[in-house]
């Protein structure tokens, strides 16, 4: 089709291929319409190349070889919805050179591979249901995208985010997903240096811009500033000293995992690897690995999710810097509630209850912050810290866990204040070798 404004209306008929060619193709056109029509047995259902303000509405694609409906070539301002793709390879396709793409109230069953390919920018998935697909229910790899209230049961992969920016996870309910449940990587950002002060500079003015890497857009001028050089009586100059101050350029927006139900997966429930700021919040994940876990990466932030009957932790910071763990409830996990490795986190608001190892474990940490939380019923210890360096364990309430309450292992330099720590089965607070310059104060019923 080469023409626009253009309708066609299959009348609830079915085109019959012989497994090559495209069914329907329209190029270069504006205001494009396609549907009530069944496309079976073609290489291709649909095609809509360099196309604006086209609408499929209504179709089924059956048993295409390559792809259900390909969006591509500057395609903008495209939506397809109530429609069903089954029993064929990749279910949509959308190219990174297309935009505004939408695929909602659709059905995407038994295809060998992803059911929605989203690389454009700008696109979303929305209110459809995703059964048995041989890879993810949706791969997003374009930025702007939001993913919602989809529906994804018994796929190998469920919805998997890589290397995009502003992307929004709502409200999907993924059941036995064979892989991990939601899983974000990369995110599009890059690995932005700390502003840290630097002692001893007492100059003035001067701003210097970190490199980034090759390609990095936004990289400004260096900017010098103070007064002139000394010059002595020998004619030699010297350079006064000067403050630096880092500046990085905006990073993007930052992916969103939010009011998700993830149960039985077979792999993790919602993981998050090499993401900067990453959101993870009022999620319920129950029945996987770890219930979510945040792998490398800085800056996550993780809070009111719920993470019950998982097999391993129920959240897990691996490798994270300056991670946020904040009213969370974690119960009835396999091992820990919380398990974090990383520098900077702090967890407020914790409810770990019934665990079947520690209701909170940090371990090779430098400013951790344990804060107000309820660690109760753990098989094992309330809180076990280990290889923690200038760390605060306050106003937390560790009561009738299986083992200590509180375990210091090899601890260095931090404060144990204002615990109420008690009906534990063996030590309340225990110190143990290694641990050193740690303070503990008023940590008693």
């Amino acid at each position: 089709m080469t023409a626009d404004n253009v309708t066609i209306d299959g009348g609830g008929h079915a085109l019959v291929g012989n497994g090559s060619g495209t069914a329907v193709t329209a190029a270069g056109v504006d205001e494009f319409t396609l549907t009530n029509v069944t496309l079976v047995d073609w290489a291709a259902g649909v095609s809509l190349r360099d196309v604006s303000d086209a609408r499929v509405s209504e179709i089924a694609v059956e048993n295409a070889s390559a792809v259900g409906v390909a969006v591509e070539d500057d395609a903008r301002d495209v939506r397809l919805a109530g429609s069903s793709i089954r029993n064929g390879s990749l279910g949509v396709r959308v190219r990174g050179d297309a935009s505004d793409v939408t695929v909602a109230e659709t059905a995407f069953a038994d295809l060998t591979g992803v059911g929605v390919d989203l690389r454009g920018d700008e696109g979303r998935v929305l209110n459809s249901t995703f059964e048995t697909t041989g890879g993810a229910a949706v791969h997003v790899r374009g930025d702007g995208a939001l993913v919602a209230n989809n529906s994804v049961r018994d796929t190998v992969g469920g919805i998997a985010v890589t290397d995009a920016a502003a992307v929004t996870v709502r409200a999907n309910t993924l059941d036995e997903v064979q892989g991990p449940s939601i899983h974000v990587a990369g995110a599009g950002d890059v690995e932005m240096p700390r502003i840290r002060p630097s002692p001893g500079f007492h100059g003035v003015d001067v701003v210097l811009h970190p490199m980034l890497p090759a390609g990095m857009a936004g990289m400004a001028d260096m900017a010098y500033g103070g007064g002139p050089d000394g010059v002595d009586d020998g004619g030699t100059t010297t350079r006064r000293y000067v403050d630096v101050t880092m500046l990085s350029p905006t990073p993007p927006d930052p992916v969103r995992v939010v009011d998700n139900v993830v149960r039985d997966s077979n792999g993790n429930g919602i993981v998050a690897a090499n993401t900067s700021a990453v959101t993870v919040t009022a999620n319920h994940v129950e029945r996987s690995r770890d219930g979510v876990r945040i792998a490398g990466g800085s800056d996550a932030t993780v809070a009111n999710n719920t993470a019950v009957l998982n097999r391993d932790d129920g959240i897990t910071i691996a490798a994270s810097a300056d991670a946020t763990l904040r009213n969370n409830t974690v119960r009835n996990n396999t091992d820990d509630g919380l398990y974090v490795v990383g520098d900077g986190a702090v967890i407020t608001g914790t409810l770990a209850r019934d665990n079947g190892d520690d209701g909170v474990d940090v371990q090779n940490s430098t400013l951790a912050a344990v804060r107000g939380n309820r660690l109760v019923r753990n098989d094992d210890d309330g809180l076990y810290l280990r290889f923690v360096l200038n760390g605060s364990v306050e106003a937390n309430v560790i009561r009738l866990n299986g083992d200590d309450g509180v375990d210091l292992r090899a601890v260095t330099g931090t404060v144990v204040a204002n615990n109420s720590v008690c009906w534990n089965d063996h030590h309340e607070l225990v110190r143990r070798d290694g641990t050193s310059n740690t303070t503990v104060t008023n940590s008693v019923c």
